[in-house]
């Protein structure tokens, strides 16, 4: 949860990310809030202590590419945190959700992708920036 708030700290610094890192597309799997729980409104609240699967469709996986900002936005803000892993009891992978996604799905990130994330972020390296200033005395990013 760390590594991803100081991502978004990088990304909201707008220079110290390449417009590659910041807006790549990030591999995930998202799950669906199930049927049932959709229609009487039953949520994972506050105290969150059952598997994911008890409100999300873990069947129905659907491939998902988000942003940086997002993938961070959902560590940062999550309100499912659940580590996954496999058949050996190995570390694969993290269910989550923020609190606005919860009641409409759940996120899969697989381990790898979180090691693939920090790897291109620790080896990204600007080495140049195109800012003006705006009306307002601010600087804006251009590139």
């Amino acid at each position: 949860m760390n590594g991803f708030y100081a991502i978004r700290k990088l990304l909201e610094a707008e220079t110290k990310l390449s417009r590659t890192t910041s807006e790549g597309h990030y591999r995930s799997k998202r799950y669906p809030l199930r049927q049932e729980h959709a229609e009487s409104k039953k949520y994972p609240d506050r105290i969150f202590n059952k598997s994911p699967n008890h409100y999300y469709d873990l069947a129905n996986p659907i491939q998902a590419s988000s942003n940086l900002a997002y993938i961070c936005n959902q560590f940062i803000h999550s309100y499912v945190f659940v580590f996954s892993t496999d058949a050996k009891g190995q570390l694969d992978g993290i269910f989550l959700s923020s609190d606005r996604d919860r009641k409409t799905h759940c996120n899969y990130i697989s381990l790898k992708e979180v090691s693939r994330i920090f790897k291109i972020v620790g080896e990204d390296y600007p080495t140049d920036a195109l800012l003006v200033r705006n009306g307002d005395g601010d600087w804006k990013v251009l590139m």
